[in-house]
C-alpha cells in the first residue's frame, strides 16, 4: 500500500522528551490538519500524482513510537525487515479523515 500516491510522515523526539504526549500531538497535527489541508487543496506529489494516503514505518523494537500513529488512525498493513530490524508499516487514506473543525483537538478527531 506504499505507493505513488503516498507521502511518508516521520518524526524524531529526543529521549528526555519521550512519554510526554509530544508524538501524539505532532502526529495528530500532521495527519489531521496539515495533510488534510494538502488533500483538500488537491496537492500533487513531486511525481505529479494526487496525494491520497499518508504512511509511516515504525520499528517493532520501539513500541512507544507506534502509539501516536495508532491514536491518529493509521492502521498496520504489513511487516518488513530493514537493517536487521522488524518494521511495521502503517497508513491511512486521506478520504477516511473527517474535515477539521475550528478549534478541534487532534486527540478528539474521528477517522471513518
Amino acid at each position: 500500500q506504499d505507493g505513488i500516491n503516498s507521502s511518508e510522515e516521520a518524526i524524531m523526539i529526543v529521549a528526555d522528551q519521550w512519554n510526554q504526549g509530544y508524538g501524539t500531538e505532532i502526529t495528530g497535527a500532521i495527519v489531521f490538519f496539515y495533510a488534510y489541508e494538502l488533500f483538500s487543496r488537491k496537492y500533487k506529489l513531486p511525481n505529479g500524482n494526487s496525494f491520497e494516503r499518508i504512511v509511516n514505518t515504525v520499528r517493532l523494537d520501539n513500541p512507544g513510537s507506534l502509539v501516536p500513529h495508532i491514536k491518529s488512525g493509521l492502521k498496520p498493513y504489513r511487516e518488513s525487515e530493514k537493517y536487521g530490524k522488524r518494521r511495521l508499516h502503517l497508513g491511512i487514506n486521506m478520504s477516511d479523515i473527517e474535515e477539521p473543525r475550528e478549534g478541534a483537538d487532534s486527540e478528539a478527531r474521528e477517522v471513518n
